[in-house]
């Protein structure tokens, strides 16, 4: 595996759904649904369109991993490891 995508879905309510997804590539879809897509085997951002009402400052790879590794440790860990790359 080798990129993280993250979806966010307006719900009724008004609250967002967060779906997340890895794979070992990207599709269309993905290019045109999802809001944020890390690419990490070259550490790169690929993606990087916050929900409405929501700023992301100085998007960089220290700043969106890192935001995402807190919640998804153990699947960064994992896609860490099968590229080659350090956090």
């Amino acid at each position: 595996m080798r990129y993280f995508i993250v979806t966010y879905f307006l719900k009724k309510t008004g609250q967002y759904d967060e779906y997340t997804a890895i794979s070992k590539d990207i599709k269309k879809n993905d290019l045109s649904t999802a809001s944020i897509i890390l690419d990490f085997q070259e550490k790169k951002i690929l993606k990087c369109r916050a929900p409405q009402g929501i700023t992301v400052e100085h998007p960089t790879w220290d700043n969106i991993a890192g935001y995402y590794s807190r919640h998804y440790t153990d699947i960064f860990n994992q896609l860490y490891l099968a590229n080659g790359t350090q956090p």
